[in-house]
């Protein structure tokens, strides 16, 4: 009986091709503008305007601008902001995305909460301490995007709010 000849069989870990990693970052590491598709234009801008107290810089038709901190926060028209995407307006439910404003210590996370609830606004999550270390609590614009309000003991913040993250 004539033995097989064997084939060299392939390693169990062969590797896959891995894609070249970017020699340089496409993006600087920062977000310029963040629009909220809203619904009730003139509510929504009274409710950052008014009742969170945003620094409007520009209001330009049908679109807000609010300066945040070195970024915009823009309120443009909801059907409007879908159709400049080429996405279909509608749909319900949580969008998969969250804001957050970061407090200076953890009983601000009431305070702000606080003051929120009392001009009318829907508190989605009490304040509370987390699993992490840091406290927070969550509320809702007028088209239901969720704010965090946290507290994290881990990051510090410069005299102006900005987040001051160490370097790995």
């Amino acid at each position: 009986m004539a033995q097989k000849k064997k084939t060299p069989s392939k390693p169990k870990t062969a590797a896959k091709a891995a894609r070249p990693r970017p020699t340089k970052p496409v993006f600087e590491s920062r977000i310029s503008f963040t629009t909220i598709g809203v619904r009730d234009f003139k509510r929504s801008l009274d409710f950052y305007r008014d009742t969170i107290g945003f620094k409007l810089h520009s209001l330009q038709g049908d679109i807000a601008m609010f300066d945040v901190g070195g970024s915009v926060l823009a309120l443009y028209p909801y059907h409007l902001l879908a159709e400049d995407a080429g996405l279909k307006p509608g749909g319900s439910g949580f969008s998969g995305i969250a804001m957050a404003y970061n407090v200076r210590n953890a009983k601000d996370v009431d305070r702000f909460l606080g003051l929120l609830e009392s001009r009318g606004t829907r508190i989605l999550q009490k304040a509370e301490d987390k699993f992490w270390g840091g406290r927070s609590g969550y509320f809702a614009d007028p088209d239901g995007y969720p704010w965090e309000i946290a507290w994290n003991p881990f990051i510090k913040m410069d005299a102006k709010g900005r987040l001051i993250l160490k370097k790995k």
